[in-house]
């Protein structure tokens, strides 16, 4: 472990990191910043119509409903801001702004930890300057919030403090499907070292079999989730400085060091588990371990120059990814390079909208109109649905009333043939040059109702089809009184017994 003793390097991140902090506090009136979020917002809600947890989403594809296979940590974050008085709207938007604030912080402590000033300067500016990296921690928000608690998983896993490193990586665990593995496996690069065999071993078993409910629920209706990722082939942005980094950094090095090993970890497992999604693994949250096991080679490399070669490294390191960080950006499939392309120069010359990701489709004067309708004309447990998954989702998450077709194809309701428009009490149909409405208002006897600047609002007056909450299998008392005990565990000044070779990093 590198004591916290302050230098120049820690100015120079202070200094990046406050304007990634800047950039994304302003931006709070924006969000929600991408269409996640709406799914997000309606498990809370389906959460806390049905009292706590239920394996059963009932909001979504109804009547039928789908296995509800998300990990919920982050619902019940949004259910809980809900609770004390917080609508949903400014919920997401506070998740959308603390979370990625906390990230960069976390980040920057634990690598600071680890592997001391300089290479934890070159991460915060590797990955933060990757403009695509930066977005996704606003639009991933519990990918986002994983990997916060996996980074303290190696911190306390460096400090030998093996109860509080697998309490984080259960909470990561509860959080998303892909980060806690790719924490989990970047541990086990650690059992060559023999003072970390014993804290790795437990710690991993303890996350595993408190983990272990949520991990059954998800085996159990594995046959209702569905691989795509071919969408994902058609927007990736590449960094091809981290990449090169990457492969110069696999070549060089102290091959026995376990900070390297931990780094080297990261990327082999998050390349394992994003085989078939390269957006997050060279885009996304895969980009961490790049940028990580980069920023180790160059604070090593830095360290053994003379000090003319080592002010010409570090500045040309610093402008380069700053000012430039160019990316090659698949557009549709088509490749294009982007020469600058850097967080810091996207905010500044106000090219932040040109990424799709950046994009809010939230606009108030457009949209809460057609949720007005809603309210006024769909009963609590009746059915709604849209022309666009999008706005169905949307319409769940703002007015609480189920949907018959929603956002998230990857997990199936199980019903198969079935026609989205026939169970929906109130149809919104986006303008757009789909001309099938005629034909379904005829076939299903809708009824106009209203028109706004977007959609056409259709009420269908023969349908039956309800959407009632299932009871919670697992209620918020319970839940709230857990993760209550998770955070006394955690944040108790716990002294456990360590042998005499277990001396943290």
């Amino acid at each position: 472990m590198h004591e916290l003793k302050s230098d120049r390097f820690d100015l120079y991140s202070l200094g990046l990191g406050s304007l990634l902090l800047i950039f994304t506090l302003v931006r709070f009136p924006f969000m929600p910043q991408f269409i996640d979020a709406y799914y997000h917002l309606s498990s809370a809600n389906g959460f806390l119509q049905s009292g706590g947890w239920t394996g059963w989403s009932w909001w979504d594809f109804a009547p039928a409903g789908r296995p509800q296979l998300y990990p919920p940590l982050y619902h019940f974050i949004l259910a809980g801001l809900q609770k004390i008085g917080v609508s949903g709207l400014n919920a997401l938007r506070f998740c959308e702004v603390s979370v990625p604030c906390l990230f960069f912080v976390s980040f920057w402590y634990v690598v600071r930890r680890l592997a001391g000033s300089v290479c934890a300067l070159f991460s915060l500016l590797l990955a933060g300057s990757f403009f695509s990296f930066y977005t996704s921690t606003a639009i991933h928000i519990p990918a986002t919030l994983a990997l916060v608690f996996g980074l303290l998983t190696w911190y306390f896993t460096s400090r030998k403090q093996w109860l509080k490193a697998g309490l984080f990586l259960l909470l990561c665990f509860y959080t998303h499907s892909a980060v806690p593995w790719i924490i989990s496996g970047s541990l086990l690069f650690l059992l060559p070292f023999a003072s970390f065999r014993r804290i790795v071993i437990k710690e991993n078993l303890l996350a595993l079999i408190l983990a272990l409910p949520l991990l059954v629920h998800q085996f159990r209706f594995r046959g209702y989730v569905l691989f795509d990722s071919s969408q994902q082939l058609y927007f990736v942005h590449f960094s091809p400085a981290l990449i090169f980094f990457t492969f110069w950094a696999l070549l060089s090095g102290e091959k026995k060091d376990p900070v390297r090993s931990l780094f080297l970890g990261y990327c082999a497992v998050s390349l394992a588990v994003f085989w078939r999604y390269p957006y997050r693994f060279f885009s996304a949250q895969g980009i961490l371990g790049l940028a990580l096991i980069s920023a180790w080679s160059l604070s090593r490399l830095l360290s053994v120059l003379p000090q003319p070669k080592k002010k010409i490294l570090f500045v040309s390191v610093l402008v380069f990814f700053s000012v430039f960080h160019p990316t090659v950006d698949l557009d549709l499939g088509r490749p294009g390079f982007n020469p600058v392309n850097s967080t810091y120069a996207n905010f500044i010359f106000g090219r932040t909208h040109d990424l799709l990701e950046f994009r809010s489709v939230y606009v108030p004067d457009q949209l809460n109109p057609v949720f007005d309708y809603l309210k006024e004309h769909v009963a609590r447990d009746q059915i709604v649905v849209s022309n666009s998954v999008v706005i169905s989702q949307m319409s769940t998450a703002f007015t609480g009333r189920a949907n018959s077709s929603a956002m998230l194809r990857e997990v199936t309701s199980g019903e198969k043939n079935t026609n989205p428009y026939a169970p929906a009490k109130l149809i919104v149909w986006l303008k757009t040059k789909d001309r099938r409405i005629n034909r379904l208002a005829e076939i299903f006897s809708w009824q106009k109702i209203g028109e706004t600047d977007i959609a056409l609002i259709y009420l269908s007056p023969f349908t039956q089809a309800r959407a009632y909450p299932h009871q919670a299998a697992v209620p918020f008392f319970m839940i709230f009184s857990l993760l209550g005990l998770v955070l006394v565990l955690l944040f108790l000044p716990l002294k456990i017994r360590q042998n005499p070779s277990e001396k943290p990093l």
